[in-house]
């Protein structure tokens, strides 16, 4: 059983790009899924990690408010979100229970090929501009919007950038991803993907600026580099030379923003609520019904980001409830810049709102998968090899065991030998 609920999890990983029907609904992955969720009760309760508590009870806790909040004013936006973080929480149990299952092991051998097949997937379409579901200036991918197609694909970096530097010990697979991830953020113009773009190049460059056994000069160079060119935009920033560089091509994220204005952004993205409607902050306001808000603010929309749209919408109780979920595996995550680079979906969020996107959860699942696993690819919870066929350094040899001796022998050479 668990053989079959790992290939339809990874089929819907698989074909998690794929929108057919507008946003705020359900896709071809939530529906393949759902045969694996349906699958878990014969999954042993030992499976399930810790932190499923904290998932289970922020999703429990965010059906109450916006069930409460559906009675009153009957939208059926928020009967889908009552629903939505339920069949998040179990997509994330799904995955994580991975790593702790017989299965473990080849999951991880496959996860890097099914990742960069996504990833590669979407690259071509974007730059080929082969399929696009927007006829403007900015691709979507087989995405419904521009901003949907950055949060994937920096998740997809991410992981690909951990699994890269904590498992193979190599640089190679995770600077192949960020370039990949930039071509495609800066393409589709998205000012959120932008900024979660140079959290994961920061990361990176804090990981290279440690130099590693096998690549020293490599890793050295190549942080030099990205150091310099970061450098270099910034001072070109100043002046009107990139500027009118990217002026060139009216969808480019930079140019996106260098032309915004923050004053009005505050008030175009709904952050005036929370100053306005303050006693929401205590136990949530929920999702949808956006009418109730008319007379006092103008824009109507969902909060365009994800920490100011969780504590609106879920007061201090969800928040503390997912704030919790997501330390623990954050916490998880070695060295101060791999943790820069798993914040990097996360500095996308805040400039928009995406709890309720299903990557959000398989991400941080996979994430927990991945760092589980010692860097040689076992499982953390095995046991260590006997002494005798223990590996050292990089090649495996063979140590000798100790001899039993009888009591009282000396073992210490005496001075006069």
């Amino acid at each position: 059983m668990d053989r079959l609920r790992l290939f339809i999890a990874s089929c819907a990983l698989l074909v998690s790009p794929i929108y057919i029907w507008e946003s705020g609904l359900p896709q071809v992955a939530h529906f393949l899924m759902l045969p694996a969720i349906i699958t878990l009760g014969w999954a042993r309760a030992q499976q399930w990690p810790d932190a499923f508590r904290y998932a289970i009870a922020f999703a429990l806790y965010a059906a109450c408010v916006n069930v409460v909040v559906y009675t009153i004013f009957r939208d059926l936006r928020t009967l889908y979100a009552a629903f939505y973080y339920p069949f998040n929480v179990l997509s994330w149990l799904v995955f994580a229970s991975l790593a702790r299952g017989a299965w473990h092991g080849p999951f991880l051998k496959w996860l890097p090929i099914l990742l960069w097949l996504c990833l590669g997937t979407q690259a071509f379409i974007v730059g080929t501009g082969f399929f696009s579901k927007e006829e403007a200036s900015r691709p979507t991918g087989t995405f419904n919007d521009p901003n949907q197609l950055a949060h994937w694909t920096l998740w997809m970096g991410t992981l690909l950038c951990i699994n890269s530097v904590y498992l193979r010990r190599s640089i190679w697979n995770g600077c192949a991803a960020a370039c990949v991830v930039g071509y495609v953020v800066l393409l589709c113009g998205s000012r959120s993907g932008l900024l979660g773009f140079i959290v994961l190049l920061l990361g990176l460059a804090m990981v290279l600026m440690k130099p590693h056994e096998e690549k020293r000069v490599v890793s050295f160079i190549y942080s030099r580099l990205l150091l310099l060119t970061c450098a270099s935009v910034a001072i070109l920033l100043l002046k009107d030379d990139l500027k009118r560089l990217m002026s060139e091509h009216e969808w480019n994220a930079l140019d996106r923003l260098l032309l915004t204005e923050w004053a009005f952004e505050l008030e175009a993205r709904g952050y005036d609520r929370l100053i306005k409607f303050p006693e929401h902050l205590l136990l949530g306001a929920g999702e949808g019904a956006e009418e109730r808000w008319m007379m006092h603010s103008w824009f109507l929309g969902e909060i365009h980001s994800t920490p100011a749209g969780l504590l609106f919408s879920y007061g201090l109780p969800g928040t503390v409830l997912f704030g919790m979920f997501w330390v623990t595996h954050w916490r998880q995550v070695p060295g101060a810049g791999l943790k820069l680079v798993a914040l990097a979906p996360w500095a996308y969020s805040i400039g928009t709102y995406n709890l309720r996107n299903w990557m959000v959860w398989v991400g941080l699942a996979l994430l927990h998968v991945m760092l589980s696993s010692r860097p040689n690819g076992t499982q953390r919870s095995q046991q260590i090899a006997p002494a005798a066929t223990r590996p050292c350094s990089s090649k495996l040899r063979t140590w000798p065991t100790r001899k039993a001796y009888p009591t009282g022998v000396n073992l210490r050479r005496s001075s006069g030998q």
